[in-house]
């Protein structure tokens, strides 16, 4: 449990000590500008679940409002760039709380806490996390879970999209080099894909996934973000500076 708070740790120090590109700034809305002078921060964190080896599960919470965007992150534990991308991103909103107005940014950065500490993409139950869900396309079997829902992490995500019921959905992936949508979410794709390099391509839903579950099942806009391979490569800064315009575009909406 220690060993992986410190980590976690690490990278909201990293964040802090690096700092954020100024390379991008998004545009407040006009409702925005209207009410930043008197716009109070609204900032919460809180373990939503444990592992199955004990380590939380943390949900952070930005602002409030009808709209709202939910990030996922690491919930392949070795694909752990979109994490360093939400340390960012929680950095800028605690610093720039105005630019939420009328909005809420609900972030799991690290959704498979045992896999990220391992590396594994998998849980510490050797399940696949994002096959695990009660998508009508579900396979049942050990990498998938012999039942939907049957582990933690996919049980603390579910539980926030029920009680948060976010409008779009943007999970962080590697290494597939593209943007990749389920449900209605074409649109969103490809203004999302104009702000950086990445192609939109549709993978297609795969069996029990978030997509699946989320996008085609429940009709919310669903963004499957794959960083390319060299993104384990980058800093957190570098990553801010490439990706800072999806976030905020993503947190917009259009």
């Amino acid at each position: 449990m220690l060993k992986w708070i410190l980590s976690f740790s690490a990278l909201f120090i990293l964040s802090t000590l690096t700092g954020c590109s100024n390379d991008y700034k998004p545009t407040l809305s006009r409702e925005a500008k209207f009410f930043a002078p008197v716009y109070q921060p609204v900032t919460s964190r809180v373990a939503i679940a444990t592992s199955n080896q004990g380590r939380d599960i943390e949900c952070i919470i930005h602002g409030f409002g009808d709209d709202t965007v939910l990030f996922i992150a690491s919930i392949h534990g070795d694909e752990v760039a979109g994490t360093s991308l939400l340390a960012s991103l929680d950095s800028y909103l605690k610093e720039h709380p105005e630019f939420l107005v009328g909005k809420q940014v609900v972030m799991i950065p690290i959704a498979n806490p045992d896999g990220f500490v391992a590396k594994s993409r998998f849980n510490a139950d050797g399940v696949d996390i994002n096959r695990n869900f009660p998508a009508e396309n579900r396979v049942n079997n050990k990498v998938n879970g012999f039942t939907s829902l049957s582990e933690p992490e996919s049980r603390a995500i579910d539980s926030v999209i029920r009680i948060y019921k976010p409008n779009r959905i943007i999970t962080f992936h590697q290494p597939l080099d593209c943007i990749d949508y389920d449900g209605p979410a074409q649109e969103l794709a490809q203004l999302l894909s104009k702000t950086c390099k990445l192609n939109v391509k549709k993978l297609g839903a795969r069996a029990g996934s978030l997509g699946a579950y989320a996008g085609e099942d429940l009709g919310i806009k669903v963004i499957t973000v794959e960083l390319p391979e060299e993104a384990k490569h980058l800093s957190q800064t570098q990553l801010w500076q490439q990706y800072a315009k999806l976030i905020f575009t993503a947190i917009n909406g259009h």
